[in-house]
């Protein structure tokens, strides 16, 4: 049984939580979270977009599902969430750096994944991609629109070779937007409500995929659009390949891929709704292809609540 702590329990670190629920061999044994355990019990029992857990009890400590058990833990600081557990998944989105979680190596924490992006001192793993920092003691799973960009990429640059790249992450609003208009800390358009605009943002989707996949530095471009919906993604992608290629080609490069636990290939004509729930960290739109000479553009989708959390699933049992 592998035994994960979970620090953070928001939109990921709920999702992972109940995608834990489905396995035989992992086993959630600690929570920690600002939110107090009567509400967190609450919000993990109920959810609007994935609706309710249903047999999910609280015995005033510990949220009880059937058989497993786990502790919830309400400390503000990092420092005093000590548990014992083989694998810790850092979701709470401040501590990304080495020194942040070297307490928990220290304290007998086999690994740390940290699901996000992070500082350069921790390095991130993406199954299939870029996996040679692996037995690393902490490293970061990247990030949704990350992951499901690499796994695309190496497979059509094994496929033709790439000369550039350039991507538009389309994003479900996130926590830190606004419902209304209202005063923001981030940047100027982010004010505006999150539930009736798409808006314009950077995005660092080029970038990370830079760090992951060195070889495309200096080929990539990446712009960001939030919009109005609460769960699933979507990269709109154009690839300049070094060989002409066509449509059906694109789909046997992706169909002979050995990259299928992350992956699904779609053939129907998907729209988010559909993906809502999805446990792949990408799915992609062969409906969507258009392809002239060696100009290839592609949609790829992920639910990037449960399709990451899934993700970091499949690679808490690769590091375990």
């Amino acid at each position: 049984m592998i035994k994960v702590a979970i620090n953070g329990a928001g939109r990921i670190g709920r999702s992972l939580y109940r995608l834990s629920l489905l396995e035989e061999n992992i086993a959630v044994t600690e929570i920690n979270d600002l939110i107090e355990p009567e509400q967190l019990f609450y919000l993990m029992k109920y959810d609007s977009v994935h609706g309710e857990l249903k047999d999910l009890e609280f015995d005033g400590k510990n949220l009880v599902y059937k058989s497993k058990k786990t502790k919830l833990n309400n400390y503000s600081s990092n420092k005093d969430f000590n548990p014992i557990c083989d694998v810790l998944i850092d979701s709470t989105g401040v501590f990304n750096r080495y020194k942040d979680n070297l307490h928990h190596i220290e304290n007998g924490v086999k690994k740390v994944i940290v699901s996000s992006m992070t500082e350069q001192d921790i390095k991130p793993v993406i199954l299939g991609v870029n996996e040679k920092n692996i037995d690393e003691r902490i490293i970061s799973a990247g990030s949704c629109t990350t992951i499901a960009l690499a796994i695309a990429t190496k497979i059509l640059d094994d496929a033709f070779g790439i000369e550039k790249l350039t991507v538009t992450s389309v994003h479900s609003y996130n926590s830190n937007q606004n419902l209304l208009d209202s005063k923001t800390n981030l940047s100027i358009r982010l004010s505006r409500s999150s539930t009736v605009n798409m808006i314009p943002v950077k995005t660092g989707a080029g970038e990370n995929l830079e760090k992951i996949y060195p070889k495309l530095q200096g080929k990539v471009k990446g712009s960001g659009m939030r919009v109005p919906t609460p769960d699933v993604s979507l990269l709109d992608t154009v690839y300049q390949l070094k060989k002409e290629s066509s449509k059906s080609q694109i789909i046997e490069a992706f169909r002979k891929s050995d990259l299928k636990e992350n992956m699904e290939l779609r053939d129907g004509k998907s729209v988010s709704s559909d993906l809502v729930g999805n446990r792949f960290a990408l799915s992609v739109d062969f409906d969507s292809i258009l392809v002239s000479n060696n100009l290839a553009k592609i949609i790829l989708w992920h639910d990037n609540e449960h399709g990451y959390a899934s993700y970091l699933i499949n690679l808490i049992k690769r590091v375990s």
